[in-house]
């Protein structure tokens, strides 16, 4: 499968290409609309930009299908080739670069989500007096650990 059953400098190449390239441009707008309602902490707009994302995901996905099959190689073997030349190889490179980028910042979404996520539990835990790590200390001043996870701090 190294050899593309269609010439390197077919139409279809270019034209596969720059709907990737136009699908990966989308695809990080949305995750920069997810980083944006990450950091306001709205949960709402994370669940509405988390349908988007997975709607762009599947669009380059059935692009990534589609060029393989075109071509008889995968987005992994266009981006390792390094015999392009001129604007296919441009092309190319921009895709690798957005492709990277997309990533990248999908990757911290994720961390942050998974951090925003972390606090509020450990908030609502600690609120709740459900933090397994709360400690109680007897007459005598030694420490014990909570034994009843049911019970909270207060009743309003």
């Amino acid at each position: 499968m190294n050899q593309p059953t269609v010439s390197q400098n077919s139409k279809e190449v270019y034209t596969s290409f720059d709907k990737l390239l136009k699908a990966l441009d989308n695809f990080l707008t949305i995750l920069n609309e997810e980083k944006a309602a990450i950091r306001k902490s709205e949960i709402k707009l994370i669940e509405d930009v988390t349908q988007k994302k997975s709607e762009s995901v599947d669009e380059i996905e059935s692009i990534s299908i589609a060029i393989e099959k075109d071509t008889g190689r995968s987005i992994p073997e266009w981006f390792a080739d390094k015999t392009l030349e001129g604007n296919l190889q441009n092309l190319i490179q921009k895709a690798e670069n957005m492709t990277t980028a997309c990533h990248d910042l999908n990757l911290a979404n994720g961390l942050s989500i998974n951090i925003l996520n972390n606090m509020n539990s450990y908030t609502l835990n600690l609120v709740s007096g459900k933090d397994p790590d709360m400690k109680t200390y007897g007459s005598k001043g030694q420490e014990n650990a909570s034994k009843d996870q049911r019970r909270t701090l207060g009743k309003a």
